[in-house]
């Protein structure tokens, strides 16, 4: 398992628990605010534009998406964290919510710019296989003309005994 893949595990993992406590304190601020069964949609309108502002900032999409997916992601933790720190009773729970969505946010600032560096050992593996096909392929041609001057030799030589062998035939017998 490669360090990036837990690196962005560890990411979605901390967003996912951000939102769980999002969700409650969303509702929770919901029902203070009258709303009936409109408390339990909010938070999935909510986190639900965290987690696309989030998505968004893949590095699959364009720098303009990217950059729209930041501000989602920052309204979206805004209301958030509006509602983490609103429905606090203390100082302790106020601090907190603060830190849980700040974090989230920073985290996934950070995991959208790891980048995965590139596999040296790959290109010079790559490099040595290719410089041995090369050099097998050099052999290869060498022995293909080496083989076919030996050839070429092997052809003059029988045609010079077949030239002299006919000299021979139409030779007078007694000269």
């Amino acid at each position: 398992m490669s360090k990036y893949f837990v690196v962005k595990s560890l990411v979605l993992l901390q967003l996912l628990g951000a939102c769980a406590m999002s969700f409650m304190h969303i509702m929770e601020l919901g029902h203070h605010l009258g709303l009936g069964w409109q408390a339990w949609v909010a938070p999935f309108v909510i986190d639900g534009f965290a987690l696309l502002g989030a998505l968004g900032r893949s590095p699959e999409f364009d720098a303009a998406t990217r950059k729209m997916g930041l501000r989602i992601m920052i309204a979206a933790g805004t209301v958030s964290l509006a509602a983490n720190v609103g429905v606090g009773t203390n100082w302790g729970q106020r601090v907190w919510g603060v830190i849980v969505v700040a974090g989230a946010i920073v985290a996934e600032m950070y995991a959208s710019k790891l980048t995965k560096a590139p596999e040296v050992v790959a290109a010079a593996e790559f490099d040595a296989e290719k410089a041995k096909r090369t050099a097998a392929a050099l052999k290869g041609a060498k022995t293909r003309r080496d083989n076919k001057a030996r050839d070429e030799r092997a052809a003059r030589a029988a045609d010079k005994i077949a030239r002299q062998a006919a000299k021979e035939r139409l030779a007078p017998a007694n000269a």
